[in-house]
């Protein structure tokens, strides 16, 4: 599998300031929940993704980088690729009508990591932790509902350890988008690239 895929950047395309210094968040967080109004009111449905890590076993906590890697690997080859387009090639083809996802990296306020000596399985996820938003396209949106859930996602990737996919209301793309304004450096914005 083509491991060097990267995250499309539609930042653009969703006028997101990539301005230093201060800026006004309320306002660019409700510009981000205005295009996912836009994509909802063309027929898009809004979905709300989590996925915790399984910890190493030498009982070290993954960096963000590693998780971003994961991530990646398990949004792009298995989710899009093998699940929604069934073809790993899927970019060639189906650019135009994959979801607009944004994701983001948060962080558990324990970092207690128990193993269960008898099973050898953690209790307890890792630290790190992502969450994204996405607006499907109309075409994709029986596909996702099949995998809405708990736990739904574990097949792929090794190293997921809890998910869960629900439908979002502009509310939690709201959460989303101001999470964005607080961790600008750790956020993926996926989707069809620009023509």
């Amino acid at each position: 599998m083509n491991t060097n895929i990267q995250s499309t950047n539609d930042s653009k395309n969703y006028n997101i300031p990539k301005q230093k210094g201060k800026f006004n968040s309320s306002r660019e967080s409700l510009s981000i929940r205005d295009k996912f109004k836009e994509h909802q009111d063309n027929g898009y449905k809004l979905y709300e993704m989590s996925l915790t890590y399984k910890p190493f076993h030498n009982n070290r906590s993954h960096s963000t980088e590693e998780i971003k890697k994961i991530f990646k690997q398990f949004y792009l080859q298995n989710f899009l690729g093998r699940h929604l387009f069934k073809n790993r090639h899927w970019m060639n083809k189906h650019n135009n009508i994959q979801p607009h996802t944004y994701c983001f990296v948060e962080e558990h306020e324990s970092s207690k990591k128990a193993l269960n000596k008898s099973s050898g399985i953690y209790l307890f996820p890792d630290r790190l932790h992502h969450h994204a938003v996405m607006a499907a396209h109309p075409d994709t949106i029986q596909a996702i509902d099949a995998l809405i859930g708990e736990n739904t996602l574990l097949d792929f990737h090794s190293s997921i350890m809890t998910s869960s996919l629900k439908e979002a209301d502009l509310d939690w793309v709201l959460f989303a988008a101001k999470n964005y304004m607080r961790h600008e450096e750790d956020w993926m914005p996926f989707g069809p690239k620009a023509k």
